[in-house]
């Protein structure tokens, strides 16, 4: 709403200039009025506000002395002058000082109109622009923040973007919402909702996290949301719970959440970023907590054994399918990306290594020498924990490796298991699947399942599955005359418009107009 005062000498002016027009149709509001130019600078000083409509003709300050010291305060400030005297020299003198609207008495509804329509339609649309400009170097700022915090590099970028932002990292906490998609039908659900209503999303979310303190929060990514919640002296556990309450009821969304434990100053963001990201994926495995934080519910060491647990598997399988070159990849991946400081960590790297010495003892080939056998056979897990570095401990995992066969078969592109996931995925595509049923189907834990089908494939099951629909509807579209909303139907979708719309997106192109460029090939 944009703020007026109207200024005149006349007590009855003033009472005609507030009902001759409905001023909150044109989005203003009178905030004040004023019997003299003296007392109209006043109030300007004090409310600051966008129009100003004035008589000329008044005694002390009048219209146009008035006019040339609010434009020297504030040049934005529009003007609308009275006048009962058809002088073309107050005319010129206003429009030189920056007044386009000159009216006069008595004042003619339809003009008056006319002046403030133009007027806030012209405030308006420098305020879009502004709100654009603010929009975008705000945004600019937060993607340098991103990058620092997911990568580590560009501290002193990071820290200039902090400083225009004006917001201080003295104590913070981070806190992550991960959609929780337990079917096809819920993924379609959140894509449609995210591809139609994310600005509105966002903006809900910010609003409601500012409920409790100041915030950034970052774009929507990797299906879920990351903020910093600055000078967090609220409780977090609260904040969570609120915060799951308004993505259940409000959006109709699950979600897990996960926060950090308060942190101090800008250089540990990359490390506070790390462990919220193994909290996400701590979330996972647990399945069923939908809120997780750092000094909570669970302490730092556990993460390790998550990741680990995963770690350990990805390289089991590599032996099994006698590929070193991906078994070394996920023993480097493992030992540099866990935190070794506690106690309880290094126990986990320990075992993690020696299930891998024992996997390779129970793949190697008959042919494999004697005394290499024997050397592998005498490996304990005393052997592993007497390794006093990670370098030493790496180079020894490195040796054990190196027992297995060093030809990779080329067939094998993922794990077995993702292979049969795969499979069970194109051959169901056409109706709602749900994680219990797939993973039922594979004998494996739905968390475990989900991690490692996007750790091999760097997508997540629903999407592959979404990919394989778009490419049935694509061979369907060339090869029959079906309607689009039956092809819809045939791979998998309820909603026919929904379908149109997914399909355009990953296509450029329309169901129908896909159908015509095939058939001018």
């Amino acid at each position: 709403m944009l703020r007026a005062i109207l200024v005149d000498d006349e007590d009855l002016s003033v009472r005609m200039l507030e009902s001759i027009v409905d001023w909150r149709r044109y989005g203003v509001e009178i905030t004040a009025t004023a019997r003299s130019g003296k007392d109209a600078l006043r109030l300007f000083s004090e409310l600051r506000p966008e129009l100003m409509v004035t008589d000329i003709r008044m005694p002390g300050m009048d219209g146009i002395e008035l006019l040339r010291c609010v434009k020297e305060m504030e040049p934005r400030t529009e003007f609308i002058l009275v006048s009962a005297y058809a002088d073309f020299e107050y005319a010129k003198e206003a429009i030189a000082l920056g007044s386009a609207y000159y009216l006069l008495k008595p004042v003619d509804e339809f003009e008056l109109e006319r002046a403030i329509k133009k007027i806030a339609d012209k405030i308006g649309a420098q305020q879009a622009t502004q709100r654009l400009l603010e929009s975008t170097h705000r945004q600019k700022e937060l993607l340098t923040l991103y990058s620092y915090m997911r990568t580590g590099a560009g501290k002193a970028a990071a820290q200039k973007s902090a400083g225009r932002l004006s917001v201080c990292f003295e104590q913070y906490a981070l806190i992550g919402f991960m959609l929780n998609e337990s079917s096809m039908n819920a993924y379609i659900e959140n894509r449609f909702q995210l591809d139609t209503q994310l600005p509105y999303l966002q903006a809900r979310l910010e609003e409601q996290l500012r409920c409790w303190c100041d915030c950034l929060l970052f774009d929507f990514f990797d299906a879920s949301w990351c903020a910093v919640l600055l000078n967090a002296g609220v409780s977090l556990l609260d904040c969570a719970e609120a915060l799951v309450a308004f993505f259940t009821q409000e959006l109709h969304m699950e979600v897990h959440v996960c926060f950090t434990e308060l942190e101090h100053g800008l250089e540990t963001l990359p490390n506070s970023f790390n462990l919220l990201q193994r909290l996400n994926q701590y979330s996972f495995f647990l399945g069923e907590e939908v809120i997780l934080g750092y000094g909570y519910n669970c302490e730092r060491g556990e993460f390790d054994q998550v990741a680990l647990a995963a770690a350990r598997k990805a390289m089991e399988n590599a032996i099994r399918e006698s590929n070193p070159s991906k078994a070394r990849k996920v023993l480097d991946e493992a030992l540099s990306s866990l935190d070794h400081t506690t106690p309880s960590s290094l126990e986990f790297v320990y075992d993690f290594c020696y299930a891998g010495v024992k996997a390779v003892r129970e793949s190697l080939p008959g042919s494999t020498k004697p005394e290499l056998q024997e050397k592998l056979m005498k490996v304990t897990s005393q052997s592993v924990r007497n390794c006093a570095t990670l370098d030493e401990l790496r180079r020894f995992m490195e040796e054990v490796l190196e027992a297995l066969p060093g030809e990779e078969p080329a067939e094998h592109v993922y794990s077995q298991l993702v292979q049969d996931g795969m499979a069970y995925l194109q051959e169901n595509y056409d109706r709602n699947l749900s994680l219990e049923e797939i993973c039922s189907a594979l004998g494996v834990s739905r968390n475990y399942f989900c991690y490692l089908f996007k750790k091999e494939t760097g997508q997540n099951l629903w999407a592959y599955l979404t990919d394989n629909r778009l490419a049935k509807a694509k061979e369907l579209l060339r090869t029959t005359q079906d309607k689009t909303y039956a092809i819809a139907y045939q791979v998998g979708y309820d909603n026919p418009s929904y379908f149109s719309k997914l399909f355009k997106k990953g296509t450029g192109m329309t169901p129908n107009e896909y159908r015509k460029a095939d058939e001018t090939k």
